[in-house]
C-alpha cells in the first residue's frame, strides 16, 4: 500500500487542524477487488510523538483532527499498520506550520449609565480569533482615557473585570474607557485592545424637604416665620449648592438671592408676608448640575390678622357678636360669636361662661 497525507499548511494556535491520509494499493500489490485498503488504522505523529490515530473507512481514507499543535513548525507523518491482505506503509512528512492566534478584547459595563456616587463594573472579554478555540491567558489593565482605572487585571477564563467608583474624583457626564489585553505568552497569543466604550453617569437625584416653624405652618400678621428646606441626594452625597425661596412665584423680601446650603440645609427667616394662604418654594440648583439633580419643595402657609372689630346684635342676659377681622381664615369670612356670661340660667342651669363661634 501507500499512504498519501494532506492538511493545511499552516494554522493559528489553537485552531483545529484535521489531516486527512489516502490509502492505495500499489503496483504488485496483489490489487484484487476490492483494490483500496479498506481497513485497519492510521496513526498521526509529529516527529517520534503520536498525536492521534484515524480508522480507514470504506474509501481508504483515514482522518485525526487536533487543536493541541504547538506554535511553530513540525513534521507530520501518516503510519497505516496494515490490515486483512494491506500491508503497512508510512508517508512522506508535511511540513505543518502553527502561528500565534490574534485576539480580540470586547469591553462592557453594568450598570450604564450609573447615578453619580455608585459604581460600575467593567467585564473584559478576551478571546482567539475564529477559527482558533483557545482560551487566552494573561492581564487586562483597564482605563478612563488616559487615567488607568484597573491595573493588570489577571484574566480568568477570558475574563477580567474592574470596579469603577465614580467617588474617586469623576463628576458626572460622558467619559470614554478602554480595555488593554497583555498576553503573558506572546508565542501563542497576540495582545489586543478594546474599542472604545462610552460610560455614561447621570446625576443623582435629589429631594428636597420645606418645613415652616410656624405650628401647623400657619402664623400671623407681622410675625417671624423661618422656613427651612432640607436636601437628601440619592446617591454620591452630601448635595451642595443653593436653595431659591419664593412666595407664590415671587421672591421673599428677606431672602431674595439664592441661599448657600450648609450641611445639607438652607433657612430664609421673614416676618413680612401678609395675610392670605401663600405657597412657599425651595428650589434646589446643585453647584454642579452634572452631579445632583435639581429638586423642589412646597409647603402652604396660612397667614392670620390679629386685628379685628366686634359689635353687639343682641341684648342681655347673654349677647351674639359678630367679629369682622380684617382676615381669620383661609377664606376671610366673618365669624358669629356667641358670648354667654357667667351667672345666669338657661333652662333652669346656672351658665359659667362660655363662648361659640360659627361662621
Amino acid at each position: 500500500t501507500s499512504t498519501t497525507l494532506s492538511a493545511l499548511s499552516s494554522a493559528t494556535y489553537g485552531s483545529p487542524v484535521t489531516f486527512t491520509a489516502t490509502l492505495a494499493c500499489t503496483a504488485g500489490g496483489g490489487c484484487a477487488a476490492p483494490s483500496t485498503p479498506n481497513t485497519g488504522t492510521v496513526t498521526f505523529k509529529s516527529g517520534g510523538t503520536t498525536l492521534g490515530t484515524g480508522s480507514v473507512n470504506s474509501s481508504g481514507v483515514a482522518t485525526f483532527t487536533t487543536s493541541s499543535l504547538v506554535v511553530g513548525s513540525s513534521t507530520i507523518t501518516a503510519v497505516y499498520g496494515g490490515g486483512g491482505k494491506w500491508s503497512g506503509s508510512t508517508s512522506s512528512g508535511k511540513t505543518q506550520t502553527i502561528t500565534a492566534t490574534t485576539t480580540t478584547t470586547t469591553l462592557t459595563s453594568s450598570p450604564n449609565p450609573n447615578g453619580y456616587g455608585t459604581s460600575a463594573t467593567l467585564t473584559a472579554t478576551v478571546t482567539a480569533d475564529s477559527p482558533s478555540t483557545a482560551t487566552p491567558t494573561g492581564t487586562v489593565t483597564f482605563k478612563n482615557g488616559a487615567t488607568t482605572l484597573c491595573s493588570n487585571v489577571t484574566l480568568s477564563s477570558g475574563t477580567a473585570t474592574c470596579v469603577w467608583t465614580t467617588l474617586s474624583g469623576d463628576s458626572g457626564g460622558t467619559y470614554s474607557a478602554t480595555a488593554a489585553y497583555l498576553s503573558n505568552n506572546t508565542t501563542d497569543y497576540t495582545s489586543s485592545t478594546s474599542s472604545t466604550m462610552t460610560q455614561t453617569i447621570s446625576a443623582s437625584s435629589t429631594t428636597t424637604t420645606l418645613t415652616s416653624s410656624a405650628f401647623q405652618n400657619a402664623s400671623t400678621v407681622g410675625s417671624s416665620v423661618t422656613f427651612t428646606a432640607t436636601v437628601a441626594a440619592i446617591s454620591g452625597g452630601p448635595a451642595t449648592g443653593t436653595i431659591t425661596f419664593t412666595s407664590d412665584g415671587a421672591a421673599i423680601a428677606a431672602c431674595s438671592t439664592p441661599v448657600t446650603l450648609v450641611s445639607q440645609s438652607a433657612s430664609c427667616t421673614t416676618s413680612v408676608l401678609p395675610a392670605g394662604s401663600h405657597s412657599i418654594s425651595a428650589v434646589y440648583a446643585a453647584t454642579n448640575s452634572n452631579n445632583f439633580a435639581a429638586s423642589t419643595g412646597v409647603l402652604t402657609q396660612n397667614v392670620y390678622s390679629s386685628t379685628g372689630t366686634a359689635s353687639i346684635i343682641s341684648g342681655l342676659p347673654y349677647g351674639v357678636w359678630v367679629l369682622t377681622p380684617s382676615y381669620l381664615g383661609v377664606n376671610g369670612t366673618s365669624v358669629t360669636v356667641t358670648v354667654k356670661p357667667a351667672g345666669i340660667f338657661i333652662g333652669g342651669t346656672k351658665v359659667t361662661g362660655y363662648i361659640s363661634m360659627s361662621a
